[in-house]
């Protein structure tokens, strides 16, 4: 299928199903978590992924993800208390993955960075204010 720019929002990708029927996927503003979007206006309501087709989502698996992003935090945490970047002493492509992981994780899932997680924290603050982090 292929990818098309078009009248949507800034970061908004839209495709084309078998059908021929717009969908889009608006990533927002700041590229942040997105809503998908049929091009009509119209949001698409508990649907577990993007497309043409409607696929339940099954609760337990979005449980099962919020443990899981916990987990990722923590483990990136420890990480953060013995360097200050995620690959080591230098800012890389590891820290632009790993802020676009937690920024999902924050407004998508609508978890909070936790209090325990102070090296996990003061990253977060220095790379999210990095004036390319914004764009």
């Amino acid at each position: 299928m292929p990818l098309h720019r078009g009248s949507l929002s800034r970061g908004a990708v839209a495709r084309h199903d078998t059908e021929g029927q717009r969908l889009g996927h608006d990533l927002g503003a700041a590229g942040g978590a997105g809503r998908l979007r049929r091009c009509d206006g119209r949001r698409a309501q508990r649907r577990a992924e993007g497309g043409p087709r409607d696929y339940a989502q099954i609760p337990a698996l979005v449980e099962r993800s919020k443990i899981r992003v916990a987990n990722f935090c923590s483990d990136i945490d420890a990480r953060l208390a013995e360097v200050p970047f995620v690959a080591g002493e230098h800012f890389s492509a590891a820290d632009i993955t790993t802020l676009m992981t937690v920024d999902f994780a924050t407004r998508a899932l609508n978890l909070q960075i936790s209090t325990e997680s102070v090296a996990l924290k003061r990253w977060y603050d220095a790379v999210a204010a990095r004036p390319n982090a914004a764009a």
